[in-house]
């Protein structure tokens, strides 16, 4: 064997070495990145203009989302003709992969929208709701809207509902 093919060989095997540690070193800096960076953030980047719904538990069907923002998702569940409000907090899967028959929309973002913003629009319009929250519900108008919490006005009864307690809200479409 000639001397000059091992020092060849071993430099080949060195360049290897070297290449394999920067791919490492690309894929944590890449890792360390995504550890920074919210859900909100990259749904926002990635699924705006998109089809897409969202699962908020297993009893209640998918959401095909037409519209979101920082906090929130507005679409229909799926076989449904009402609208959907649902906090972030409240979502427990994002789907991309469609399983139904509906034409699933377009979804519009809204990054800088807050839920508050959509629930004063329900306000404003006197829109009847259901809202769902974690352990019932209540039926009635939007009232008032506070920084973190709503009220929801029926014939003889009033609720003020914290936003960190709701489920979803259900309404026609305006």
């Amino acid at each position: 064997m000639d001397p000059a093919d091992y020092v060849d060989g071993l430099e080949s095997l060195w360049d290897s070495e070297m290449d394999s540690a920067d791919a490492d070193e690309r894929r944590e800096l890449i890792r360390a990145d995504r550890a920074r960076t919210s859900w909100s953030r990259v749904a926002h980047d990635e699924l705006s203009g998109s089809s897409f719904s969202v699962s908020v538990n297993r009893t209640a069907g998918l959401i095909h989302v037409r519209r979101f923002g920082a906090t929130w998702f507005d679409g229909s569940e799926c076989g449904s003709t009402l609208r959907s409000i649902i906090p972030a907090g409240a979502v427990t899967a994002v789907v991309t992969v469609n399983r139904c028959q509906c034409v699933e929309p377009v979804a519009a973002s809204f990054p800088h929208v807050t839920i508050g913003a959509v629930l004063r629009d329900l306000e404003r319009t006197r829109a009847h709701v259901t809202v769902i929250v974690r352990d019932g519900g209540f039926r009635g108008v939007v009232s008032e809207v506070w920084k973190d919490a709503i009220g929801v006005r029926a014939e003889h009864a009033r609720w003020m509902i914290p936003l960190d307690s709701l489920v979803r809200i259900t309404t026609d479409w305006a």
